[in-house]
């Protein structure tokens, strides 16, 4: 690297100095020569050599919980795209479990929510009834045709009513309650299942693979490393003097 650099630089050194009357010469010619007076033991005054290297933005791509990778699907030096599968998905059974666990507690709650609506459309006919009762009884006693007793047992049956339609609703509430729960939990664990596929999160070469199929990794734990090859640059180390 470093003498095809300092070749570069006497190329164009030679090409914008004085021409002197000889020969004409070919490229292949001047390229000849001054490899001759490179590969020598002295270089000319106004030639210098360094060194340098190329560098490129690394991405860590991790696993973000613990566990077992199934497969590996990329090795060091492959070019991938954003987005493309580098490590298969991650040993799930647990987090299967637990899926079908929360998604059986979301069909308990619905039901629930269910049988709670159909009883408070049953609780608010009884208080309808009642409140009808009450009135017709409240009539009759003011008009002297019905009981004080009448008239209290039709307003301890409204009351009873009412509490329990309110009772109807407080179920219907936790159980709605319980299936927002239930449903939260299956979207946790399935965005956990999606983690569970590592993918690259742009285009790039791979460098190293870090982790082969089958191991056991802890969460946060780099798989693989990738270079993101839109953004290279070299640094050049040079000398104090020239």
């Amino acid at each position: 690297m470093a003498l095809l650099f300092a070749l570069q630089i006497a190329l164009a050194a030679l090409c914008a100095g004085p021409v002197v009357a000889q020969e004409p010469k070919t490229l292949g010619d001047r390229l000849h020569g001054l490899w001759q007076k490179l590969a020598g033991s002295k270089l000319p005054a106004d030639i210098s050599t360094t060194n340098g290297r190329l560098e490129a933005e690394q991405v860590l791509i991790s696993a973000k919980f613990a566990g077992r990778v199934l497969q590996v699907l990329v090795e060091e030096g492959q070019t991938v795209d954003q987005g493309a599968v580098v490590a298969a998905r991650m040993d799930t059974a647990e987090l299967d479990a637990q899926l079908a666990g929360a998604e059986a507690q979301v069909r308990r709650a619905e039901k629930a929510m269910t049988e709670s609506q159909a009883a408070i459309t049953q609780r608010e006919s009884e208080v309808l009834l009642a409140h009808q009762e009450y009135e017709r009884a409240a009539t009759l006693s003011a008009r002297g045709y019905g009981t004080i007793q009448v008239l209290d047992q039709r307003r301890s049956q409204m009351n009873v009513a009412e509490g329990a339609k309110r009772a109807a609703q407080a179920s219907f509430d936790q159980a709605q309650a319980a299936a927002d729960t239930a449903r939260a939990e299956v979207a946790r664990i399935r965005s956990q299942l999606d983690d569970s596929v590592l993918t690259a999160p742009r285009r790039g070469r791979i460098e190293y693979k870090l982790v082969q199929s089958g191991e056991v990794v802890g969460a946060g734990a780099p798989i693989a490393t990738l270079l993101d090859l839109s953004d290279v640059y070299m640094t050049v180390f040079l000398p104090a003097r020239v």
